[in-house]
């Protein structure tokens, strides 16, 4: 398989979507690696169906045991203890993809 990445220029943060065999294997041009910020795709779609790649910020709802509410959660996307999760609340990214959505990430959305 042919892990695919969302990347990011450092110096102007510019997305493109490709993979490590296309952008490093034999296209003519010098890559740098380190002039990269690379996210890894999940493997995984959102209710959308829409690729989700490491650093992806996504939303979803969490039920609060202590106030019987369904709380609406902003997070991203990481790899933890070998499996895709969320930063804050560890959401486990294997549930059904109906119960989230990507809605930006962590290098384009500015309030994060």
């Amino acid at each position: 398989m042919n892990q695919k990445y969302k990347t990011y220029r450092k110096d102007g943060l510019v997305p493109e979507y490709t993979d490590l065999k296309t952008l490093v294997g034999g296209t003519g041009f010098d890559i740098k690696y380190d002039d990269y910020i690379w996210c890894r795709d999940t493997g995984l779609h959102d209710k959308n169906g829409k690729d989700v790649y490491e650093d992806d910020l996504i939303t979803f709802q969490l039920y609060n045991e202590w106030s019987n509410t369904w709380d609406q959660r902003n997070e991203r996307v990481i790899w933890s203890m070998d499996r895709w999760t969320t930063d804050q609340t560890n959401y486990d990214l294997s549930m059904p993809s109906q119960y989230f959505e990507v809605i930006g990430n962590i290098y384009e959305t500015e309030d994060y």
